[in-house]
């Protein structure tokens, strides 16, 4: 291909990639991402801030699928080149490790995520990014951390702190009902159902509002109710929603990625308990 027909690739892939998230299909978001890096990197070179981006955007979407050397290296390759073009000090090189974190996070290393996130949320502070969209992220991904190592309390704070800042957000509107995921999630590992179903009711209807039942982010939200409904006792219908999500997973990210095996691990849970009451 001539360079003006990868500018053109590239330029076309941006509206495709846009109907495959839409879709859900990160498998295929994936395949496109690869090929748009490709030719990225023969059109304006390794090291150019188009090609960092690229590089993380592939990151991001291997981790998905369970491909994680690929997300690891990629987003690795691109925090070298912020780190070598624009020092290690700055905005583009924490949002990078941030999305770094991510990977180990999605890949269960979780030993190697705090010094990643208490990084860039320093990083952040220092430039007063204390009511952006970028300081709602490390908050809520830093909850994550706490909520996996079982520190719902502290989880619960930096969840909060999230949703204040997402919450008149309108540009953000996905990130906010991921936000009221996780607040489900932290209130629930403080026994507060009450709040904590709460928010999984919120979290589900914004996520029907903006991406629809069939997407992947949708099954985030089934995956809370489905957990709340099988500690209440309702396991026929925490089944139901369970497998409901597994094949939503199942159909975005395939049978590889954290998403569908951690699914697939509750339906069996639930399938177990049922089994043992009759």
């Amino acid at each position: 291909m001539t360079i003006n027909e990868k500018i053109a690739f590239i330029n076309e892939a941006r509206i495709k990639r846009q109907e495959l998230i839409k879709l859900s299909k990160s498998k295929e978001e994936l395949e496109l991402l690869k090929k748009v890096c490709e030719y990225t990197i023969d059109v304006y070179g390794e090291k150019s801030n188009v090609t960092i981006d690229i590089l993380n955007e592939v990151g991001g979407a291997a981790k998905y699928v369970g491909e994680y050397n690929l997300a690891i290296n990629s987003i690795v390759e691109a925090r070298n080149i912020i780190k070598e073009k624009f020092g290690d000090d700055n905005i583009p090189y924490a949002t990078t490790t941030l999305n770094l974190a991510e990977v180990y996070r999605f890949k269960g290393e979780i030993d190697k995520l705090l010094v990643l996130y208490q990084k860039v949320k320093e990083i952040y502070e220092k430039y007063d990014m204390y009511n952006t969209y970028e300081y709602a992220s490390i908050c809520n991904n830093l909850g994550l951390y706490y909520q996996d190592v079982k520190d719902s309390k502290k989880a619960l704070e930096l969840h909060l702190i999230s949703y204040e800042i997402l919450k008149n957000d309108n540009e953000h509107e996905l990130a906010l009902a991921t936000t009221m995921n996780n607040l489900a999630l932290a209130y629930r590992g403080v026994s507060d159902i009450e709040k904590s179903d709460e928010y999984i009711k919120k979290a589900l209807k914004l996520y029907e509002k903006t991406v629809g039942k069939g997407h992947s982010m949708y099954s985030a939200a089934i995956n809370s109710l489905a957990s709340s409904l099988y500690l209440q006792g309702d396991l026929e219908k925490s089944l139901e929603l369970f497998e409901k999500g597994l094949f939503i997973v199942e159909a975005s990210f395939g049978t590889n990625s954290i998403n569908y095996i951690k699914m697939k691990e509750n339906v069996e849970m639930v399938k177990d308990t049922i089994n043992k009451l009759k």
